[in-house]
């Protein structure tokens, strides 16, 4: 058996501080070890982007549309391309070793999805691993 380590509470009040957490925790796993983490949490509305969104023609433009829309755009460490999120949104972060080769992140998406989806599907969701359609 797994232990996992549950962490929730207040979230969505400051878009920055919900992002940091993450790696925060990320950190402390690898200074210390012990047992992954689990983390739910609800975003304020937020659009998080990358370094790698911040070289393309338009950046500044999103980010003022961003605003102007309601979302707190934020820098976020690492992932492809920006990422919006309402306070609709229940946001998992799993944070823990993986036997995954670190250069297969298709193979670790593919793993920890099942994973977060086999989970949900356990508390009765209908949450499947794949594209949504119109996304």
């Amino acid at each position: 058996m797994t232990i996992v380590r549950l962490l929730s509470g207040p979230s969505g009040t400051d878009a920055a501080l919900d992002l940091a957490v993450g790696p925060a925790l990320l950190a402390a796993m690898a200074a210390e070890g012990g047992d992954p983490w689990l983390r739910i949490y609800r975003p304020s509305p937020t659009v998080a982007m990358t370094g790698r969104d911040k070289l393309l023609p338009g950046f500044d433009a999103a980010v003022q549309v961003s605003r102007a829309q309601g979302f707190v755009p934020v820098r976020r460490s690492s992932g492809g391309r920006a990422a919006a999120y309402t306070d609709q949104a229940i946001c998992l972060d799993h944070i823990g070793y993986s036997a995954t080769d670190l250069h297969d992140i298709k193979g670790r998406f593919a793993e920890y999805g099942e994973l977060l989806a086999g989970a949900l599907r356990s508390l009765g969701c209908d949450a499947r691993m794949g594209e949504v359609a119109g996304e």
